[in-house]
């Protein structure tokens, strides 16, 4: 199953995207860049969602490097395997 959320937060859930990395989700940034945001932004509503989300400076590579580091704390306590592989998992 996707979800697609376009910020990871809220206000019950401040600390969305630390809960999904907690939980070991796999979590996918797709981000074609500010400037195509930018330009697909059409009201001033839109163009404060766009400021938003790139003010908290979420990459694909800082999500890897989370999710590397509670991984490797779940191997070391021992609940969860390093070799864990899915085939049906798409490759980015």
């Amino acid at each position: 199953m996707w979800l697609a959320r376009t910020t990871p937060s809220s206000k019950r859930h401040p600390r969305m995207l630390d809960e999904w990395i907690a939980l070991d989700y796999d979590v996918r940034v797709i981000d074609p860049g500010f400037s195509v945001e930018w330009e697909r932004a059409g009201t001033e509503q839109a163009k404060r969602l766009v400021r938003q989300w790139y003010g908290l400076h979420i990459s694909q590579a800082l999500v890897d490097a989370r999710q590397r580091e509670r991984r490797a704390m779940l191997v070391r306590l021992g609940l969860r395997s390093d070799r864990v592989t899915v085939v049906s998992r798409p490759e980015w």
